[in-house]
């Protein structure tokens, strides 16, 4: 898989720093009136972007679409915490994203809600095959699974994304139902994957687990989160950096 850029996305300052521990990035003029925290470094030739996005996926949508189209990114990246959808999932795992499914992208009729293609008025379950999700590319997933011992477990699964803050563990159970395949949920991960998809450019996702489905949460490492999140993004980073 040949790439020369590469657009690293994350949405909090923590996670942004621990990538610029490792690399040495130098801070870029705005490319819009959007208001962007967008960085670029070099390493043998190749170029490597990072912009922090903010919450949900508007935001980090049209970052991805104006970084894409300024600088003709190759690939994209989204690291980032979320919250547990599976209820094995414990907080400070790792999850690389095998797909993406936006679910919030229904319709409501007489009959109930149901899932439609995100930008799209089809419900997934016709014939054409229209789906919520958006498919991972494993080549550039594959660059991501460490080959050395990580800091925290990592799992391959489905990431579910959406506008919606998901604080109920009855909201979460609902939505696992649903989605047995998920893992964990986050906000702006959908609205990158439409983008990216529009845009032809591959991405993958990887998420710290932020808190548990049961709504559990182990005192210290939850009270660590935003330490151990940004462990996980840094080692992914660096495990990227030695295939890239």
């Amino acid at each position: 898989m040949k790439l020369k850029r590469v657009l690293f996305l994350v949405s909090m300052n923590v996670e942004r720093d621990a990538l610029m521990a490792v690399l040495t990035f130098r801070k870029l003029e705005p490319i819009s009136r959007f208001p962007i925290g967008l960085y670029r470094a070099e390493q043998d030739s190749k170029e490597i972007f990072l912009a922090t996005t903010g919450v949900g996926g508007v935001n980090a949508g049209v970052i991805t679409a104006l970084c894409i189209e300024h600088f003709y990114i190759d690939a994209v990246i989204v690291l980032g915490i979320g919250g547990a959808i599976n209820p094995h999932m414990k907080v400070g795992q790792i999850v690389i994203a095998d797909a993406v499914a936006q679910h919030d992208s229904v319709m409501s009729t007489s009959m109930g809600m149901e899932l439609v293609a995100p930008g799209e008025l089809v419900p997934a379950k016709k014939a054409d095959q229209k789906s919520p999700t958006f498919v991972i590319d494993p080549r550039l997933s594959k660059m991501l699974i460490p080959s050395q011992t990580p800091p925290s477990e990592v799992f391959q699964g489905m990431v579910i994304s959406g506008s919606e803050y998901i604080g109920s563990v009855v909201r979460r159970k609902q939505l696992f139902s649903t989605f047995p395949n998920s893992l964990v949920a986050d906000m702006e991960s959908a609205g990158i994957a439409q983008v990216a998809k529009k845009l032809a450019v591959p991405f993958a996702v990887v998420k710290t687990i932020a808190d548990e489905a049961n709504g559990n949460k182990d005192p210290d490492r939850y009270r660590n989160l935003l330490t151990i999140s940004a462990q996980n993004a840094a080692f992914v980073f660096r495990t990227f950096l030695q295939r890239y």
